[in-house]
């Protein structure tokens, strides 16, 4: 063989060797992009993941309104109800409706229900809702509804 025909068959073979690096190089930058995606969608689980565990017994603690005798022997009332349904107390309770504190006390213990009778018209028919404020057993602040609203209520800096 000449060698001008070697070097063109080296010549072929860089510009094979050189085409088939630009591919590997194109299918790594894809399988990188594809990966990195993943990555983030793993990372918004964890996200999504934790703040289910972190809301699992604020969740588990709720407020609604009933009817309850003020006193025995009365017809019954509007009142405001909180229940506990979770394995652990809750903290620090404050209940009240509209932007009033109406009662506050220390603990509530799982599976306990604390009512307060006579709660008026405007709890009776929805115009306010009853609202708790509570701390878990983490020490996370939570603000819940009797609408189902639950939120975290930040510390004061």
């Amino acid at each position: 063989m000449s060698l001008i025909a070697a070097t063109q068959w080296t010549a072929v073979a860089t510009i094979v060797l050189a085409a088939f690096a630009i591919l590997t190089a194109v299918f790594a930058i894809l399988a990188f992009r594809k990966q990195s995606a993943e990555v983030g969608m793993l990372q918004e689980d964890r996200k999504r993941e934790a703040e289910e565990r972190r809301q699992a017994q604020a969740a588990q603690v709720f407020t609604w309104v009933g009817e309850r005798p003020v006193h025995a022997g009365d017809p019954p009332q509007a009142a405001a109800f909180v229940r506990n349904t979770s394995r652990q107390p809750v903290y620090n309770i404050s209940m009240g409706w509209g932007d009033t504190g109406q009662q506050r006390w220390p603990v509530l213990l799982p599976d306990g229900e604390h009512v307060f009778p006579g709660a008026g018209s405007s709890v009776a028919d929805g115009t306010f809702p009853i609202w708790i404020e509570f701390r878990d057993a983490a020490g996370a602040r939570w603000l819940a509804t009797s609408r189902g609203e639950l939120t975290v209520v930040p510390e004061p800096e």
